[in-house]
């Protein structure tokens, strides 16, 4: 009898960490995947969307691929659109920021100052020996590197527009393949 309650404790610890192992398994899977998987998502949702329209055009008697370049062209329009009306006044506001810096810091040094005039010896040992211009200006191989690595973050950027912009267009132009094997599945 003892044999057989040591054997199924044994099974029941051995299946419980079994069950664990796979379920941390499963957590890092989804975790490492979790951007991808959020990106092929929303490109499903945003394909339906688009669906509607063309399959309204598609009724009208438009064929399929003609109802889809009207839809996507009156999209593009409407997004050069957009970008035409709000990057002036991005850039307006770029510039002013740019302009007033110098301000900026005159202000938050003026209030630091501030912060520090009841103490005299915090505030004299910062003028003594305050932060120099070298410690301001960064280093040429720093600088060359975050250039770097926001020319890989932007082509990064394009590649994944690219693949989601691609996975959209396929999924309203032709969407046949997805629903047949949708439907196998289920």
């Amino acid at each position: 009898m003892a044999v057989s309650s040591t054997d199924s404790l044994y099974k029941t610890l051995v299946r419980a960490i079994a069950f664990a192992a796979a379920m941390v398994a499963l957590l890092w899977f989804l975790y490492t995947t979790a951007s991808v998987l959020l990106l092929i998502l929303f490109a499903l949702i945003l394909a339906l969307v688009i669906n509607t329209p063309v399959a309204i055009l598609e009724k009208r008697g438009i064929k399929r691929g003609w109802a889809c370049v009207i839809v996507f062209s009156a999209i593009f329009l409407v997004v050069i659109l957009l970008a035409w009306l709000v990057i002036p006044i991005i850039s307006e506001q770029l510039t002013l920021l740019v302009n007033n810096l110098p301000a900026y810091a005159n202000n938050i040094s003026a209030i630091v100052a501030g912060w520090f005039k009841n103490y005299p010896e915090i505030s004299k040992d910062i003028q003594q020996n305050g932060i120099q211009l070298s410690q301001w200006v960064p280093s040429v191989p720093k600088t060359l590197m975050s250039v770097g690595n926001y020319s890989i973050t932007i082509i990064s950027f394009v590649l994944i527009s690219i693949f989601f912009i691609s996975m959209v267009i396929y999924t309203v132009s032709n969407p046949r393949p997805l629903l047949q094997t949708y439907f196998s599945l289920f």
